[in-house]
């Protein structure tokens, strides 16, 4: 069986990721798909830096504006979504191109990572938060290092929703095999860009400046007037919690702003400190230059792909 070919874009939150990917699939009859763990839901534009219009009319997009915001989204959906897609596009000739977003998902889904279907335990996971809430986020990662070794490998203990999540699964799930199976027909091609800690903290802080005034808060009022609060994974996100406490405390915007860039910065440094762990990705300045040099080793691997199929 020939390998389907697979490219992944990847780097911390603002460093550019999408405008390269569509840059790229526009001269390689791509088809984006996102492994956002948030631009899955409608009404999360803004905050989630979803494609605009424009962008959506020169490159197919999937996995995004598909879900209400008060439906579960988590690792099995994206990869039983995600692989669907990807035969469909390689059915209509074209090439499938993951963007993230969320680190993990791409791993596990070029891993083939077997992820058990459990359903939530609302009780179970409060009982979880209120421990981590107490006694730190480690005391929590602890108890998954013990009874799920290899999957607490793959996650930041500061990572609370995600840990509970597995510490949920080996409840209800406990023969489970931590997650890897066997190989599947995808051969994945990475790349990930970096820059300066300087640089990105004033390309994330522009962004923020933008989301702002493009509507971001407008955007969360919406969707609270609509019924969706801060509890719903999907507004769980940095930004929008911080939006429906200063809507709700009417406290200044100029603080609520501050606090999001300086916690984005903090989501940045581990995406890095996670990405940096992956030996399977090829690394790239973010810039202009880096963007060729990128864009020329992703040519190779393609060039090299297909005279091996």
């Amino acid at each position: 069986m020939s390998l389907i070919p697979l490219i992944c874009i990847l780097g911390p939150t603002g460093i550019g990721k999408s405008k390269f990917a569509l840059e790229f699939a526009k001269f390689h009859r791509g088809e984006i798909i996102s492994a956002d763990s948030r631009q899955i839901y409608k009404g999360l534009n803004i905050g989630t830096a979803t494609p605009n219009d424009n962008d959506l009319e020169v490159v197919p997009h999937h996995l995004i504006n598909s879900l209400n915001p008060d439906q579960e989204y988590g690792l099995a959906n994206f990869l039983e979504m995600a692989e669907a897609k990807i035969h469909e596009i390689i059915d209509r000739g074209n090439l499938p191109i993951v963007v993230g977003g969320t680190s993990q998902y791409v791993f596990a889904l070029i891993n083939n990572w077997n992820v058990p279907k459990v359903k939530p335990d609302k009780e179970f996971r409060k009982q979880l938060e209120e421990k981590a809430k107490t006694h730190g986020p480690l005391s929590i990662y602890e108890d998954l290092v013990v009874q799920d070794p290899k999957t607490a490998e793959a996650i930041d203990y500061r990572n609370i929703r995600r840990v509970i999540r597995a510490l949920e699964i080996q409840k209800y799930q406990p023969e489970h095999v931590s997650n890897i199976a066997e190989d599947n027909n995808i051969r994945a091609y990475s790349v990930a860009f970096t820059t300066s800690r300087e640089e990105l903290y004033k390309l994330i802080d522009q962004r923020v400046d933008k989301m702002i005034s493009d509507g971001w808060v407008r955007e969360v009022q919406k969707l609270v007037d609509n019924g969706y609060d801060a509890t719903m994974p999907s507004m769980s996100s940095i930004g929008y919690v911080e939006i429906i406490e200063h809507l709700l405390s009417n406290s200044e915007l100029e603080g609520v702003i501050k606090k999001i860039k300086t916690k984005t910065h903090k989501l940045a440094r581990n995406q890095y400190v996670w990405l940096r762990k992956a030996d399977w990705v090829s690394w790239f300045k973010s810039s202009n230059e880096g963007h060729n040099q990128a864009d020329q080793y992703l040519n190779d691997q393609l060039k090299l792909h297909a005279s091996k199929d």
